[in-house]
């Protein structure tokens, strides 16, 4: 009956069991209201970061901008290009550049490219972390079929990263019966499927097992590792029964371990190209910051200019505008004493009015630009004072000899030189893979003391050895008693070869595709190059055509003002000489607008040659500095410095693995430019591979950044070969950009350009 009972019981759970599963319930809350609309609201809205970061006060406590409504500034702020370019290295953590950024919205490209490129992203990529494997199975371990990572740039990381796989590995693991298993203390209590002879009761096993084992291991560059290490096993069973001599004992080893590559990994060609590899990744990122910092930089001097350009063009519509509110005064006065038709009138102050809206979008235009430089100088947009550029543009003609220049280009170029790093990166992962075609073959060695005892050490040697109780293993290991020695080798190799085989066609490919990107790269910076001079001398040219113009539309406007004010004209003669007036005031406008255009357009010239051609910093008197290091790094730099000066040069030397990079370049105008006598000598640049110099040291303190730019006193390197190579620059121009009347005649500085008049 009871049996009956515990049946039913224990089918009515399994029921009741099934029927609460198909029906998942939630649990109940004693407080529990069913309102979830509130939860539901707050998930909804935007959450914002708890960062505490404090805002810039260029950003939060900038001034309201300056419109044509409203101009309202303290003052002028006078500024030459140099300081311009101080202030935006100083304020440039991240890279800021125009790049496909239209007027309107540079803002918006601010959002969109303020993260391409910072100061920081060398320092990020030198200590970047390593993905290659850095060890493989050794000698004495069973092989699998499994090969080590393939070495590649991409998984070469930072220097030190890759210089980790040199240093020494301290390890320490329980070890129980002699393998380091982990187990540092384990107890064994378990029958066996045998009886005692005498007693009938199962034999029961009784084990206290234990250990410790130290490894020191060193891997070099050769390839071969050593090791040492120290195994301490302790051991207490039952085992034995009457037949040990101690209850327990200690074994303790010491063991010293070498093994070498013979084929695969053999030698400091194939072992150093995880650290030459993330050396280039290292010196591809300096390459890659120097191309932000010069994108920079051109997009500032061309804004410089653009500005220059822009205060000139407000200048001339100015000019226009009051000399055709003379005119109309004049018109006006005439028409009331019935000189002129009544038409003229109207025609003159639709002229006054046309100036008038030139002028308005012309200050528009100063503000817009004003504020794009204000922008790439990382300074707030408005700050009660309106930007001024006092440097005269170079009017002198510059001219570079084509052989040099080009040979210049196609070596200093920075995106030529970033691609040659990526060649060398290809041909040392083509080394890489082929070195995989060969068999596994390693050979090593173990040497081996060891000894035993009924304790594991004391403080006094107490001359017993084991099985003597009291017997200390450390004493007898000392004592050399017992030696053991391995030697061994393993070798180990796919049939066939085939993913070793693929990887060295792709490595091949990879080189073929680097070279065919470089070739191509040489010949675009050559077409660039070619534009790039003919684009200086076609503006030079238009400069001294619209000087002439500018100069006969003066001559024109002086003649015309002057018949008319001594009413040289009556009757029909008046129609034509007012449209000649109107005529003469827009044509001068419009030519000392084009001038100032042009003039501008030929320096903004000047810096995209030397864009092109890779002297655009040195052109800037702008160079590039690493951070500081730690003081261990310049002890390091400096023994090894030492030892370079004590050795000797062998003509028929050579290293593994070879050289792939000699040194660095120095940027040069051009063998044909002709510096100044003020000219400053050429300032140093980033490595550039296979260009046989060294790279000098710098003096100047360097901030906590891994990489810096800084602008120095340029005046001088900033000189270019001129016609007149002992000509003095110009004095920088101060007052010149007037808000108020402007006036009648144009103020024009021409510089070296030659005019129809001259010999």
């Amino acid at each position: 009956m009871r049996r009956i009972c515990t049946s039913y019981l224990a089918l009515s759970l399994i029921v009741f069991s099934l029927t609460a599963g198909c029906r998942p319930l939630q649990p109940r809350y004693l407080h529990d209201q069913g309102d979830f609309s509130g939860l539901l609201e707050e998930q909804l809205k935007i959450d914002y970061p708890d960062v505490q970061a404090a805002s810039l006060a260029d950003a939060s406590e900038s001034h309201p901008p300056l419109t044509v409504s409203d101009p309202k500034f303290e003052n002028f702020w006078d500024i030459a290009l140099e300081e311009v370019i101080q202030v935006t290295l100083h304020n440039s953590k991240v890279i800021r550049n125009l790049g496909s950024v239209t007027p309107i919205g540079f803002a918006d490209g601010l959002v969109q490219r303020s993260g391409n490129s910072t100061v920081y992203d060398p320092a990020i990529t030198a200590t970047a972390g390593s993905s290659l494997a850095t060890a493989r199975p050794g000698p004495g371990l069973t092989i699998s079929g499994d090969q080590p990572n393939r070495i590649t740039a991409a998984s070469a990381g930072g220097t030190e990263s890759a210089l980790a796989a040199y240093d020494a590995q301290l390890s320490v693991l329980g070890s129980s019966g002699g393998s380091a298993s982990g187990t540092i203390l384990g107890r064994t209590d378990r029958p066996v499927n045998t009886t005692g002879q005498f007693t009938g009761f199962p034999v029961v096993t009784e084990a206290n097992d234990g250990g410790l084992r130290m490894d020191l291991a060193k891997k070099t560059a050769t390839g071969a590792s050593f090791s040492a290490s120290s195994v301490s096993v302790y051991s207490r069973s039952n085992r034995r029964g009457s037949f040990q001599a101690v209850p327990s004992n200690w074994l303790q080893f010491l063991e010293v371990k070498a093994e070498h590559h013979l084929l695969q990994g053999r030698g400091t060609q194939i072992n150093r190209i995880p650290v030459v590899l993330a050396r280039i990744n290292e010196d591809i990122s300096l390459t890659a910051f120097e191309i932000a910092v010069r994108n920079e930089l051109l997009d500032v001097e061309n804004t410089y200019w653009d500005l220059h350009y822009a205060y000139r063009s407000l200048e001339a519509a100015k000019q226009g505008r009051d000399a055709a509110q003379w005119a109309w005064q004049k018109i006006q006065a005439r028409r009331e004493g019935q000189v002129d038709p009544a038409d003229a009138e109207a025609q003159a102050r639709a002229q006054y009015f046309s100036f008038r809206v030139r002028v308005e979008a012309a200050q528009i235009n100063v503000f817009e630009i004003e504020s794009r430089l204000r922008w790439l100088m990382g300074i707030a947009p408005s700050d009660g004072r309106l930007i001024r550029p006092i440097d005269e543009p170079a009017t002198a003609k510059l001219e570079f000899e084509w052989t040099s220049t080009n040979l210049e280009a196609l070596v200093q170029r920075a995106e030529v030189r970033q691609q040659k790093w990526q060649v060398k990166q290809r041909e040392l992962e083509l080394i890489a893979a082929r070195n995989r075609l060969l068999p596994i073959l390693d050979v090593g060695a173990t040497y081996r003391w060891l000894g035993m005892g009924d304790e594991l050490i004391n403080a006094d040697r107490n001359g017993l050895n084991f099985p003597s109780a009291g017997s200390t293993a450390f004493d007898e290991l000392t004592e050399g008693n017992y030696q053991e020695f391995d030697v061994f080798f393993s070798f180990g190799m796919p049939v066939g070869f085939r993913r070793e085989l693929a990887a060295v066609r792709n490595a091949q490919l990879q080189v073929a595709r680097s070279k065919a990107v470089l070739e191509d790269m040489e010949l675009n910076t050559t077409h660039l190059l070619s534009s790039a001079l003919r684009t200086l001398d076609g503006n030079y040219v238009q400069a001294n055509s619209n000087l002439n113009r500018l100069q006969a539309a003066d001559e024109w406007t002086d003649v015309i003002s002057t018949i008319w004010s001594q009413g040289g004209a009556t009757g029909r003669d008046t129609r034509v000489l007012i449209n000649q007036l109107l005529n003469a005031i827009n044509e001068r406008a419009a030519a000392y607008d084009e001038y100032y255009r042009i003039v501008c357009a030929y320096n903004k010239s000047i810096a995209n040659l030397h864009f092109t051609k890779g002297s655009l910093l040195e052109y800037n008197g702008v160079q590039l500095a690493e951070g500081p290091w730690p003081e261990k790094a310049y002890w390091d730099a400096m023994a090894q410095a030492r030892k370079r000066n004590a050795s000797r040069h062998l003509d028929y030397g050579w290293t593994r693995p070879d050289n792939v990079s000699q040194a660095t370049g120095h940027h040069r105008l051009s063998d044909s430019d002709e510096l100044l006598p003020d000219a400053a000598p050429s300032l140093p640049s980033l490595p550039v591979p296979d260009v046989e110099q060294e790279i000098p040291a710098t003096d100047a303190p360097a901030p906590a950044a891994s990489a810096k730019a800084t602008a120095t006193s340029s005046n001088s390197v900033r000189t270019v070969a001129l016609e007149d190579a002992t000509a003095k620059p110009q004095t920088p121009r101060t007052g010149s950009y007037d808000w108020g009347a402007a006036s009648d005649s144009a103020v024009i500085s021409a510089g070296q350009i030659q005019t129809a008049n001259q010999p």
